[in-house]
């Protein structure tokens, strides 16, 4: 059995200094993950974390380190979205020159080492120079693939790409606003001031609520009346605290005059 063949090499010479960086290439860039949008799951109970609201705007938020020892001077970032049934209907094709040494072209001209792009918020261009924005109209999976390419200045190829799913859903929401009628906001003094509240009815699709109320609590003195499109109800009350509750439709207007 040799001995020698099982001692570390840096053990063999004493006087050779051990480098911290040994293990890093000299290039290396890493695509690390996405801020937004973020994968898709779902959990035991079936709920699904991360979706994406249909209509909503996306932006391409990427974390990407420099993780060799030298600084990088060119990186092309490439997103690409599609249906995941359909992985060759491309929604999305773009191609971001994130550094280079054209100051026009590039915002960033040297990745340097051990940094993040952007500090590990790099938001993907268009063609433009603008942010590269994706804007989902109809609900379902969609697949993101999301590449990065440093040229010669990488080594480890294997850590360039992220292919996930982005499940996007329908949403529905109900709104209200309250405006002075006056126009004047923020209101003072001594009253009576006017006030109408407008409950909405919100979604990416046609929905109509059912049994659903709305509560609007007031204090002071107030006289209300209710407008539900086809009739009005006027209802004296007056009081220190006031509860009013109605059933919500499309839209509802409470008109509050408070004493």
């Amino acid at each position: 059995m040799s001995i020698v063949a099982s001692l570390n090499p840096i053990e063999l010479n004493e006087k050779e200094q051990v480098d911290d960086t040994n293990g890093r290439a000299d290039y290396e860039v890493w695509l690390m993950g996405a801020n937004s949008p973020r994968e898709s799951t779902t959990d035991m109970t079936g709920t699904v974390r991360n979706s994406v609201d249909a209509g909503e705007e996306v932006l391409f938020d990427i974390v990407i380190k420099n993780d060799g020892d030298n600084d990088i001077s060119e990186l092309t970032v490439t997103v690409t979205v599609s249906p995941k049934s359909n992985s060759s209907s491309l929604l999305i094709n773009a191609e971001d020159a994130a550094v280079c040494d054209d100051i026009i072209s590039c915002g960033i001209q040297n990745f340097a080492s051990g940094d993040y792009l952007a500090n590990g918020h790099y938001i993907v261009r268009d063609s433009t120079g603008a942010n590269l924005a994706w804007t989902p109209a109809v609900p379902g999976m969609y697949t993101i693939h999301i590449e990065i390419d440093a040229a010669d200045q990488d080594t480890n190829l294997n850590n360039n790409i992220l292919d996930y799913d982005v499940d996007v859903v329908d949403w529905y929401d109900i709104s209200t606003e309250l405006t002075w009628d006056s126009g004047d906001d923020p209101m003072s003094g001594a009253g009576p001031h006017g006030f109408t509240m407008t409950a909405f009815v919100n979604g990416s699709a046609e929905w109509a609520p059912r049994d659903v109320q709305m509560d609007v609590t007031m204090n002071g003195l107030f006289q209300a009346f209710h407008d539900d499109g086809t009739n009005t109800n006027p209802v004296s009350m007056f009081s220190t605290l006031g509860l009013w509750k109605t059933a919500l439709k499309d839209q509802v207007l409470v008109h509050v005059h408070g004493q």
